[in-house]
């Protein structure tokens, strides 16, 4: 191999990837992405994922989610309409609430609107 194009790196990164779910630690899932090259160099990120998490451990939307339904008193139960609160997002400025609309899929909305379909 003189120097690194798509199809090798390609390859390398799906071997990287095998090896560490091979060997790593227990109920994490291991990805190599995001590798750029230019001639002789290569370069991964690599992701670690936590398959299962213990029981009582949330994930820092889950628990953003909740303080910030206890704050604006938004409800978080499941309403008859089939929606419900799952996720609060602090980087999203404009509609930083997700929601499981049932059918519809998730979606996203404002604090107003959040406070309007949620509020208690």
């Amino acid at each position: 191999m003189i120097e690194f194009t798509r199809k090798n790196v390609r390859e390398m990164s799906e071997e990287i990837a095998d090896v560490l779910n091979k060997y790593g630690f227990k109920n994490t899932g291991f990805r190599a992405a995001g590798a750029s090259f230019y001639g002789s160099e290569c370069t991964f990120k690599i992701q670690a994922n936590i398959q299962e998490r213990a029981e009582g451990v949330k994930s820092i939307g889950e628990a953003a989610l909740e303080n910030m339904a206890r704050m604006h008193d938004l409800s978080l139960e499941r309403l008859p309409c089939g929606r419900k609160l799952v996720e609060f997002k602090r980087r999203n400025h404009t509609y930083p609430f997700i929601y499981d609309g049932g059918p519809e899929g998730r979606r996203k909305c404002s604090l107003t609107s959040a406070k309007h379909r949620f509020g208690i």
